[in-house]
């Protein structure tokens, strides 16, 4: 084992300045994790980490003494590329919000910022439109289901941190912002303005019968008002007037935990373990149950079926597993997208923060739901050219069965049966198909 002295900040080489190796020390510190509970740690040659900071000190010497734009070597770029460096190297979910990034998110939280009315998410690099919500400038504009925005205010996106896009389109409510659109199924670009806006996201839309005696709800999210829309919803098409549901989770991105286990609470017998979050320890475990809703029927026999597709995540992905587990609800679609973890603030000295994944959920079954996905009992792989009713703009687009494959076979299900339903899935719609870009094609899902 190396000696203190090796490594030791205060002796530093000769023409080695102190502060890039204060600055090793630091990183080391992000390095080091749970273990940087001492400078001692540093020092002592635990885990190679003296190594790595005569590395990252020696990195730094490079990048300060030699890189040819001196425009960009200051001490606060190098610290925040070194972290998003290292966060990026982790997962997806981990962030890295500088001082200036933490404030401006902390004041749109207060003031009155807007947007342009768009779920959006990153696939494969590509800031993909998922759906222009209900009365929104980006649906008022004609933008669709898998447009691609590939830049804004004329500025090419370059980023694969959808955080970062969502800020640089976001901001105060009546200025406008200017996007650049590439719609795959005409391979065209073309320029839109919107003027940004206040966007009041309903958690639920489409309560209806989508046939006889079956009922149809479609849940946008999980918020502090998704159980008591949903409550309103099942109120109005009438317990007792369905003999089953679809519950439509597709493109639903999450949003509460505790949403989520209100929402499982209606059709689970008070005390099913609804989903439990584990950390690196034993003692870091928490674990949720369904609970007793006073004054509410509940609907634990009602037949459910759920709709789930590669846009169904987090919270979506707790109730659409915690109803598979019980075998309370039968899953129609594609597999989830595989969000299931949580990530923590972490406050920084410099006043940036840190946004880290410390946790995983787990269903009842114990089945991972991070970067796994919960898959459907009946894949019905769903093609847009063949479904257009699916991918239109606006309430009611996705409650005709004639057009939306997945709906009519979660229906089949409730009416004839599991088997019934499979039965009833055409061969095209039995395996999603992945071009390798080789000339081959490579199975991602298929049916059982």
């Amino acid at each position: 084992m190396e000696s203190p002295s090796d490594t030791h900040a205060s002796s530093p080489p000769r023409g080695f300045p102190l502060i890039p190796v204060v600055m090793a020390v630091l990183f080391l510190n992000l390095l080091a994790g749970g273990w940087w509970h001492s400078r001692m740690l540093i020092l002592t040659g635990e885990n190679a980490a003296p190594e790595a900071a005569r590395d990252m000190a020696t990195t730094l010497r490079y990048i300060r003494n030699q890189y040819v734009d001196p425009g960009k070597i200051g001490y606060d770029n190098l610290r925040d590329g070194a972290i998003q460096g290292m966060l990026g190297g982790l997962d997806p979910f981990s962030t890295y919000f500088t001082r200036r990034d933490y404030v401006s998110v902390a004041e749109s939280s207060r003031g009155e910022f807007g947007g342009i009315g768009v779920i959006i998410s990153m696939d494969d690099g590509n800031l993909t439109v998922v759906r222009p919500l209900p009365e929104g400038p980006a649906g008022a504009a004609g933008l669709q289901a898998k447009d691609r925005i590939i830049a804004v205010n004329g500025e090419a996106l370059q980023t694969t941190k959808l955080e970062d896009a969502v800020r640089k389109i976001k901001g105060e409510v009546g200025t406008t912002v200017d996007l650049t659109i590439y719609r795959p199924s005409t391979d065209a670009s073309f320029n839109v303005t919107l003027e940004r806006a206040i966007i009041p996201v309903p958690a639920i839309v489409d309560a209806s019968f989508v046939a006889d005696r079956i009922g149809f709800i479609r849940m946008l999210q999980f918020n502090e008002k998704t159980f008591v829309q949903l409550v309103q919803a099942l109120n109005e098409l009438g317990p007792g007037n369905m003999d089953g549901l679809v519950l439509d989770l597709r493109y639903n991105p999450g949003g509460l935990l505790t949403s989520a286990v209100d929402v499982c609470s209606l059709f689970l017998e008070p005390g099913q373990p609804v989903v439990s979050i584990e950390g690196r320890s034993e003692g870091e475990t928490q674990r949720y149950s369904a609970r007793v809703l006073p004054g509410l029927i509940p609907l634990y026999s009602l037949p459910i079926t759920v709709l789930i597709n590669g846009g169904s995540a987090s919270a979506a992905e707790i109730v659409a597993g915690c109803l598979s587990d019980h075998k309370r609800a039968i899953l129609v679609g594609q597999k989830s997208y595989g969000k299931g973890s949580v990530q923590t603030p972490l406050p920084l000295p410099s006043g940036g923060m840190l946004h880290l994944t410390t946790a995983r959920y787990f269903t009842p079954s114990r089945r991972v739901i991070h970067n796994q996905g919960i898959p459907p009992d009946i894949l019905v792989v769903l093609d847009p050219k063949a479904n257009p009713g699916y991918y239109q703009t606006g309430a009611g687009a996705q409650e005709d069965p004639q057009q939306d494959l997945q709906l009519s076979i979660a229906i089949t299900t409730l009416q004839e049966g599991i088997d019934a339903a499979r039965e009833a899935v055409p061969p095209s719609a039995r395996q999603l198909i992945e071009d390798t870009g080789d000339g081959t094609d490579t199975p991602v899902e298929s049916a059982p």
